[in-house]
């Protein structure tokens, strides 16, 4: 059982596409949950992790995720594909902990401003512990913008759990 690379069926950033090839990206975002979750228990497994999403597990993945991420040959400074795939798949992990901790909580797209930085992409909504209504969460980009960190040696003991921990208090 190998780990399969997510293909998110796109090539250009999201916040480039348009409106119907977001809404397809986000729909298989969407039906793919369950599988990318079982792709990452593949790997979460050979290190005794098991995905039964609480902060226990979470806190295994803290000292797991930087050993995963490697550097992309063609693009110094840049994790690779399977990298990505990686931060895509704890973010889907991560999204369905807090669905599971409130069910309020969920997955949407955001279409809200096309100067944000997760315009069209996959994210967390309906906090109620928040003063802004609008306030959401993407831990895909969390996490990839904390995998570039990585290549560069640049580890946070503890920087997983504690994102996940000010999610949870904000449900």
């Amino acid at each position: 059982m190998s780990y399969k690379i997510f293909d998110p069926e796109v090539i250009e950033p999201l916040h480039q596409l348009s409106r119907t090839e977001a809404e397809k990206h986000f729909k298989l975002h969407l039906h793919s949950l369950d599988q990318r979750i079982q792709e990452l228990e593949k790997l979460t497994i050979l290190e005794n992790i098991k995905l039964d999403y609480t902060l226990e597990s979470v806190e295994k993945l803290d000292s797991w995720f930087p050993s995963v991420i490697r550097e992309n040959h063609n693009l110094p400074n840049e994790p690779d594909g399977r990298s990505f795939s990686i931060c895509n798949d704890l973010a889907i992990y991560f999204g369905e902990i807090l669905i599971k901790k409130n069910k309020n909580i969920s997955w949407q797209l955001n279409t809200l401003r096309k100067n944000d930085i997760s315009y069209q992409r996959p994210i967390i909504t309906n906090f109620k512990n928040v003063k802004n209504k609008n306030y959401y969460i993407d831990f895909d980009l969390i996490l990839c913008q904390y995998a570039h960190r990585i290549i560069q040696n640049k580890i946070e003991i503890g920087r997983l759990k504690r994102t996940l921990e000010a999610a949870i208090k904000k449900l």
